[in-house]
């Protein structure tokens, strides 16, 4: 009787997943980004994001040309996205609109979605890889994983067809401010799109809800609460220092003018307290696959 119950079972789940084309996607919405796009997929494919769906809001550089290969091979949906911007609280709008967008897309398709950037980082620690991770989340609505700030590590800027995760090691300390702020991966059929507001969790349909990755249960708004010891998301905030003056920078004075952006200089000094190159690891094990 054991023996025809366990077979259940393991027939039950091989239904649930078989329904699913993808195990685990993450989308994304980029700016002009083509220097560190193939890097976020192919990281991503290598922990076991099988699928991608990619808004491209109005990029004119070649990041359309990166992305192409990716495309042809259906490993990467393309979305272009015309939405114009002024302030940061008019772009978390257009972000959020571009989640929802993916969630979306996503029901039925993907059993989980990862609604991150492209200058964020899915790191599991203690599990093999992202599959292992999520293995363990099947009940809930999702999971929230928190941020840990790296800095640009004094790099000027990262060698062609170098990984900048090879090179950025330099982190912020895990009490930094910031990195108690989260990041989700959901089960899209179980989110209430149409009442997620923040772009950086969701909230959920009845019976359903997003714990952090020691599965303590959290709030459906913003969450606020630093778990680093499993799986981290590791922000890449600034890149290297071309990015941060080039492009991060007056990005930011568009949206707050030039006094303030100046100020953000001092939370990239922040970011760069700690050597800790544990993605290195995470990078090796995989490849060893």
């Amino acid at each position: 009787m054991k023996i025809l119950m366990l077979l259940g079972c393991c027939f039950l789940n091989f239904i649930t997943l078989s329904a699913y084309e993808y195990f685990a996607s993450a989308c994304c919405i980029f700016q002009n980004e083509e220097r560190f796009l193939k890097e976020w997929i192919d990281y991503h494919r290598l922990i076991g994001v099988e699928h991608f769906y990619m808004y491209d809001n109005m990029s004119d550089d070649n990041s359309y040309k990166v992305l192409e290969p990716y495309i042809k091979k259906g490993i990467v949906e393309y979305v272009y996205c015309e939405r114009t911007y002024k302030t940061d609280k008019e772009w978390w709008c257009v972000q959020r609109d571009a989640y929802v967008a993916a969630l979306k897309r996503a029901k039925g398709e993907s059993k989980w979605l990862a609604i991150i950037d492209t200058d964020e980082f899915i790191v599991p620690i203690q599990d093999h890889n992202l599959k292992a991770f999520l293995d363990d989340f099947d009940d809930f609505g999702g999971v929230c994983l928190s941020w840990v700030f790296y800095g640009s590590s004094g790099i000027k800027r990262i060698p062609k067809n170098t990984w900048m995760t090879h090179k950025l090691l330099s982190r912020s300390a895990l009490t930094y401010h910031l990195n108690n702020i989260n990041k989700s991966i959901v089960r899209p059929e179980r989110v209430d799109e149409e009442t997620s507001f923040f772009p950086h969790t969701c909230v959920y349909i009845e019976d359903y809800y997003h714990v952090n990755a020691d599965k303590k249960r959290l709030k459906k708004s913003v969450v606020r609460d630093a778990c680093h010891t499993r799986i981290r998301l590791h922000h890449y905030w600034a890149r290297d220092l071309d990015f941060l003056y080039e492009e991060k920078l007056p990005r930011y004075a568009r949206w707050v003018g030039e006094v303030a952006a100046q100020k953000k200089i001092k939370m990239e000094e922040d970011m760069n307290e700690v050597y800790d190159p544990i993605i290195l690891d995470v990078i090796r094990r995989n490849q060893v696959e």
